[in-house]
């Protein structure tokens, strides 16, 4: 009885490695988890201080409005730390290795931009981002933005913010960044349309469902992603034993 040939297969897998280890390597996740944990954080810091800020400006209670500033100020100034490559990326990158510690080291290359151009444009991209922040915090805290639109009206720069961070990390971060600013996109259309998925008693929801909720949702497609990446290569490295 002959046994049957199992070279081809033995061939097909081991070209295959290069594509689970990419997927692998590219859906290490975690790390962005721990960062929307800290999001939330620092929306809550945001978020709340600017509406505390804001009825408190109104009442006219300015004791309360300028300790609202400073809450919602040291949230924007944490954002823009860890949205900034050479500070909250490189702490990203060694939370990284030690969340993956057991997993060795794999890497597709740096993200960080080492010519003066691209430094530039990163932080550009990145200040013009804060200031946008900050400006739709202050038409809204003024009444300018009605808060049924503030999520629309974020979208205008979050979005495109979005679409640059998921092109410059891009082959290190894959494909599945670009489907956060796309939700996020679609959120903004649909509660314009007027469809009904905003809440009128927790309105804080209604820009941390598109901002934490929907980057939460890709970081575990990630994570899952990469988990089934993991699991095949060992596989493959099983059969080769």
């Amino acid at each position: 009885m002959t046994q049957p040939d199992t070279s081809k297969n033995t061939l097909k897998d081991l070209k295959a490695i290069p594509k689970w280890t990419r997927r692998y390597a590219q859906n290490r996740t975690l790390p962005f988890l721990l960062f929307m944990l800290i999001y939330l954080l620092l929306s809550a810091a945001i978020g709340g201080g600017s509406y505390l800020g804001g009825k408190a400006y109104r009442a006219g209670n300015l004791p309360m409005f300028w300790a609202s500033m400073v809450v919602a100020g040291a949230g924007v100034g944490f954002c823009f730390w860890f949205a900034n490559p050479w500070w909250g990326g490189k702490w990203l990158e060694k939370v990284a290795a030690r969340m993956y510690s057991r997993e060795g080291h794999v890497s597709l290359g740096s993200s960080v931009p080492t010519t003066d151009r691209g430094k530039a444009w990163v932080a550009f991209a990145i200040s013009l981002f804060m200031v946008c922040i900050l400006a739709s915090v202050a038409l809204g805290m003024a009444g300018f933005i009605p808060d049924r639109y503030m999520q629309p009206v974020s979208a205008l720069y979050v979005a495109p913010f979005l679409v640059f961070l998921s092109v410059w990390l891009r082959p290190v971060a894959g494909w599945i960044p670009f489907l956060w600013p796309a939700l996020y996109t679609l959120h903004a259309i649909l509660v314009i349309a007027g469809v009904p998925i905003q809440s009128e008693d927790w309105p804080s929801l209604n820009m941390l469902i598109p901002t934490v909720g929907y980057g939460t949702l890709c970081g575990l497609i990630g994570h899952f992603q990469g988990r089934h990446a993991l699991k095949r290569l060992r596989e493959i490295a099983r059969a080769e034993e």
